[in-house]
């Protein structure tokens, strides 16, 4: 699949309520057809921002709900961050983990260059039935 997602100036908001800023970004990810599942093109937000109190959040809003991912390490010098979003057993699915890390891309021209990564952990740390990369590419401040 193809994952799009698209920030503008506009989309910079500052909550008044409680302080958070904030900017939106308007993900669209394109599936092509697979066997006997027909195309599709599904929709969302990704949303990174700073709380009142200066800590970074990242949120996701789709059809499946919103999600709230927990930084678990950031490194100011390297330009890097890595968020996580564990998603509870439910319905007779597996738990799943998602970690995304992105870094500034250190070989690139422009210093805006980043690359992103996206696993996936399926199932609990004790019974992992699958675990790989599941997302990768890059975005550049343009």
């Amino acid at each position: 699949y193809t994952n799009t997602v698209t920030y503008a100036a506009r989309d910079c908001y500052r909550n008044t309520g409680n302080g958070d800023i904030f900017i939106i970004g308007r993900q669209r990810d394109d599936y092509p057809q697979f066997r006997s599942m027909p195309a599709a093109i599904k929709k969302g937000l990704l949303i990174f921002g700073r709380t009142a109190s200066g800590t970074p959040f990242m949120r996701t809003v789709n059809d499946q709900g919103t999600y709230d991912y927990k930084l678990i390490y950031r490194n100011e010098a390297a330009g890097l961050s890595i968020w996580r979003l564990r998603i509870p057993a439910s319905g007779g699915q597996p738990e799943m983990t998602f970690t995304t890390i992105d870094g500034r891309d250190l070989e690139a021209p422009r210093p805006h260059t980043r690359t992103v990564t996206v696993t996936i952990t399926v199932g609990s740390s004790d019974t992992t039935y699958w675990r790989g990369v599941i997302a990768y590419g890059s975005h550049d401040r343009q």
